[in-house]
């Protein structure tokens, strides 16, 4: 049997990394994963509400529609070439169907289901439009708690360190038991494990810039940076606790500073200037501080770890120079303290 779980960490990426290879040649001339997000971006859906007001809701992966046009604006050599490095069309088309505007499309979906009965064993069905077994049912389901993360969602969550205000109410409670989360509009995803650890780490991928050179121009802006006086540090420092603490069930908690690091005017002068002159400080801080959330929330504390993890390879990819100044003061070493708190 298929579990969320092996979607998670087998089918979704599987799916997206084969359309960003096949992408990588395509009409606009860029790369592959920048192709990959114009057809996310492309693929919402117009729908009604009950007063009769038209709406455009996110899908959470590429609609069907959208995918099919975009292999249909493939060249045909490449396209030919493409099918054929990847077992020819007899294997991907044994019946000869594939024709006419949806061929493409299906040949492709083909070549999908057949790699997931390989890795994860048999579906239903004799391509992705129409499979009902585990790996597209499991697919489906990813999409439906997906599609709470639109772009500008995840951009919210790093510019802000939580989801927009329509989102809250749901995003900031914890009910007494994690299954309780499937009655939520917004927070459905929280009661699968798979996909409470999958979904931020597309959020993590989102990181709205480039890290290095971010990290660069923030380096500059640290070492122009003016002394605070303490009394500004300590203010400063009350004003940063409101900006990154969250709520969960009407409580606000604070994972920035502790009580030793508020007594100890060196370290906090450090950590309130990164917080004050450093965006990616900023960011990577209301990132933490909503992954800290996730984890105790969903008493998973494998996320804030794994977490804690990927946030420093990602600084350590960074150039040497930059990444032996710049990780002794950035904000993401709070994620340790986020995970204490999610064992807790």
């Amino acid at each position: 049997m298929v579990t969320p779980r092996t979607w998670a960490n087998t089918v979704g990426p599987f799916y997206k990394n084969e359309l960003i290879e096949l992408f990588d040649e395509n009409p606009d001339g860029i790369s592959g994963k920048e192709y990959y997000q114009k057809l996310i971006d492309q693929s919402v859906e117009e729908k009604t509400d009950d007063e009769g007001n038209t709406y455009k809701e996110y899908y959470g992966g590429i609609l069907p529609n959208v995918l099919q046009d975009a292999l249909n604006g493939l060249d045909d050599d490449y396209w030919d070439y493409w099918v054929e490095e990847h077992g020819g069309i007899d294997d991907l088309d044994p019946a000869g169907t594939a024709t006419g505007i949806r061929g493409r499309y299906n040949i492709f979906m083909n070549y999908f289901t057949d790699n997931m009965r390989d890795m994860v064993g048999d579906d239903t069905g004799t391509n992705g439009a129409t499979a009902t077994g585990p790996v597209m049912s499991a697919w489906k389901t990813y999409n439906e708690y997906a599609k709470v993360f639109t772009p500008d969602v995840m951009n919210t969550i790093w510019e802000t360190g939580s989801m927009p205000k329509e989102y809250q109410d749901d995003d900031d409670r914890k009910p007494l038991s994690v299954d309780q989360y499937a009655t939520s509009e917004y927070s459905k995803w929280k009661c699968i494990s798979s996909i409470a650890k999958e979904l931020p780490m597309q959020v993590f991928a989102s990181y709205p810039g480039n890290l290095e050179d971010d990290v660069a121009a923030d380096l500059k802006a640290l070492k122009k940076a003016k002394p605070m006086s303490d009394s500004d540090v300590a203010a400063e420092a009350q004003n940063l606790i409101k900006e990154y603490s969250f709520n969960i069930n009407g409580k606000s908690i604070n994972l920035l500073f502790d009580e030793n690091e508020l007594a100890d005017m060196d370290t906090l002068r450090n950590k309130v200037n990164s917080l004050v002159n450093s965006r990616v400080a900023q960011l990577y801080a209301h990132f933490a501080s909503w992954i800290a959330k996730i984890s105790i929330q969903t008493e998973i504390g494998s996320i804030a770890h794994n977490m804690n993890t990927t946030l420093f390879d990602s600084i350590n990819n960074i150039d040497t120079d930059l990444r032996k100044e710049f990780i002794n003061t950035v904000a993401i070493r709070k994620t340790k303290i986020a995970l204490e708190n999610a064992r807790q």
